[in-house]
């Protein structure tokens, strides 16, 4: 992200994001993982504006890579945690949870 986007999130609390993100296995073959940073700022993007992975700007990545490690970092819980280091700073985010709910 040339520039600084008004999405970016803090260095400060960043560090703290950071520190419970699983460390990227550097041993698998293929293409380098995208930018934490970038990709975690895409996913708060897209909760704090409740909009769809085709709606993120490409600024974070894309919509294939940003969904993938929204379910990685879910099945991890990780992404609770990172949201509730982040509700002072994004008051209105939530984890989405699946409902239960059967259509009739």
């Amino acid at each position: 992200m040339g520039k600084q986007s008004m999405y970016e999130i803090p260095e400060d609390l960043w560090k703290k994001i950071q520190s419970i993100i699983p460390k990227k296995n550097d041993s698998k073959a293929g293409r380098p993982r995208k930018n934490d940073k970038q990709i975690i700022a895409g996913i708060v993007y897209r909760e704090k504006f409740r909009v769809s992975w085709h709606e993120v700007p490409k600024e974070f990545g894309s919509k294939s890579t940003l969904h993938r490690r929204y379910l990685e970092l879910s099945e991890q819980g990780v992404l609770e945690k990172i949201f509730k280091l982040t509700n002072g700073l994004y008051s209105n985010l939530t984890l989405k949870k699946k409902s239960s709910k059967s259509k009739k």
